[in-house]
């Protein structure tokens, strides 16, 4: 991405300047404008760092000539493998969105394995706040059996 940053300060001004004029004419109050004001000067600031340090990959000025003789897209070249991504077999519950959010592969194939009804009673229990007695309560299941079927859990999740 390319900035220039003196046209883009340039038309920053000149917008702020029209806006000044149009708050002041709307009753708001200067402390009001200089809030909104430092808010779009700190989302200017943003943008320009984005483009500084942002490299397209697709563009083809980018494409240099690699050591095979195919041109490539460097950045693509350096880090292609790190952009690699490798799906499952196994089917993903969308009430259990949860899963998804885990980031170790280990503990995500062990809560995977897990039944239908460990996942639901883990649900409960992590993600509803319920205790084991109100689960019991809920389920309609005497509490020693929750507390049975957590134990289980509890073992193969370690």
């Amino acid at each position: 991405m390319k900035f220039n940053y003196s046209y883009e300060k340039k038309k920053f001004d000149e917008e702020w300047e029209k806006l000044e004029i149009e708050y002041r004419q709307a009753g708001m109050t200067e402390k009001a404008i200089m809030e909104i004001r430092n808010f779009d000067w700190n989302s200017f600031k943003l943008r320009r760092t984005e483009a500084l340090h942002t490299q397209e990959f697709l563009e083809e000025n980018n494409a240099q000539e690699i050591g095979d003789g195919s041109n490539e897209i460097m950045l693509l070249h350096k880090f292609g493998d790190k952009f690699l991504t490798v799906e499952d077999d196994l089917d993903y519950h969308s009430r259990y969105w949860w899963i998804e959010e885990l980031d170790t592969p280990n503990f995500i194939l062990k809560i995977k394995s897990l039944s239908d009804e460990e996942l639901e009673l883990l649900d409960l229990k992590v993600f509803r706040g319920l205790s084991l007695k109100e689960i019991a309560n809920f389920k309609g299941i005497p509490y020693r059996t929750i507390k049975y079927k957590f134990a289980r859990i509890k073992k193969l999740l370690k």
